[in-house]
């Protein structure tokens, strides 16, 4: 075996939930950090600990209040999470300045994100130092769990914050959106980034792309595009565009834009976004209206619409494996 440092060590228990701390501030105000190790010590009576750093403005609320809420942060916080852990709460209103909205329970004194999936709300019982962090030993008050939040977890230790689950098998096509919930430019970069990240012939790269969120654009794709019609309740799209390749690598530039595509869909899904992926080559007709609506110049070709939104529905899942199709050559 091999003598590993704990950083080291902490990547290889990785998955472990993210968490936020949240405590009142003196004007009543909800600060929270992130937190990278708590425990469950106790069931009956339920009893959890969690450790801070000392310095820590967090960890000064709770020594003078001794009430805490322990939250399981959901997808929606993804980014918000380590935000939270990289200011502090001397300096920065973290509520105000990421905009988080918090759950207000009358008979709960510390507020706590609303995109939790869990949430603990606590008295401290005791503490213990312990190096430079303080072990808060804390009595749970009521415990809040929300099923439709998807948990978050670290992967690679808690420098880095993703959702642990099955992306490629919970991926549907998605046909029907929340109008009401708008996709945001850093949600469609991050899915432009990832499209960047496909691989393609010789690292040739033969693709560009629009992001559409103008209504009357989404609008007329669902009318001109005979099986696009969910952009009608989409709120964002993207589309891939194709540039041929003149020379070397020629010709393989639709498997490298199918690549950029499927890597779109992957990262929504775990973003919590649904797609539906619209073909428009190689049919003649839909690259003229496409061409047209978006002023796509030749040689570039409109490869595809992917539909975004907030999932409006929950359909089952279409694929499947079929062990009929697979052959070994031992």
């Amino acid at each position: 075996m091999d003598r590993i440092t704990m950083p080291e060590a902490l990547k290889h228990t990785s998955p472990h939930p993210v968490s936020l701390v949240c405590a009142q501030t003196p004007t009543g105000a909800t600060n929270m950090a992130a937190v990278s190790w708590w425990t469950y010590l106790e069931s009956d009576p339920a009893i959890i600990g969690f450790a801070l750093w000392r310095e820590a403005y967090t960890c000064e609320l709770i020594e003078n209040t001794g009430k805490a809420v322990l939250s399981i942060p959901g997808e929606a916080l993804s980014d918000i999470t380590l935000k939270c852990g990289n200011v502090s709460g001397r300096d920065v209103d973290k509520v105000k300045e990421f905009g988080i909205d918090l759950v207000d329970l009358a008979d709960t004194p510390v507020k706590f994100p609303v995109h939790s999936r869990l949430a603990f709300t606590c008295t401290v019982e005791n503490k213990v130092e312990v190096g430079e962090c303080i072990f808060f030993i804390c009595n749970v008050d009521e415990i809040f769990f929300n099923e439709n939040e998807r948990q978050l977890f670290a992967w690679g230790g808690s420098s880095v914050v993703a959702p642990l689950k099955d992306t490629i098998k919970s991926r549907r096509s998605i046909r029907s959106y929340d109008p009401s919930k708008p996709v945001t430019r850093e949600q469609l970069d991050k899915l432009m980034e990832a499209a960047m990240y496909a691989p393609s012939a010789c690292n040739s790269r033969p693709w560009e792309f629009i992001a559409v969120t103008k209504r009357e654009i989404l609008d007329e794709m669902a009318r001109v595009h005979p099986f696009a019609g969910m952009c009608s309740t989409a709120t964002a799209a993207i589309i891939v565009v194709a540039i041929p390749q003149e020379g070397r690598p020629e010709g393989y530039y639709p498997q490298d834009c199918g690549a950029a595509t499927q890597n779109i869909l992957l990262q929504a899904d775990s973003m919590g976004l649904g797609t539906c992926w619209c073909g428009v080559y190689p049919r003649d007709e839909r690259i003229a209206h496409i061409r047209e609506l978006l002023n796509i110049q030749p040689p570039k070709i409109p490869f595809n619409i992917v539909a975004i939104g907030v999932p409006n529905e929950a359909p089952e899942a279409r694929g499947f494996f079929e062990a009929g199709k697979v052959s070994y050559r031992d």
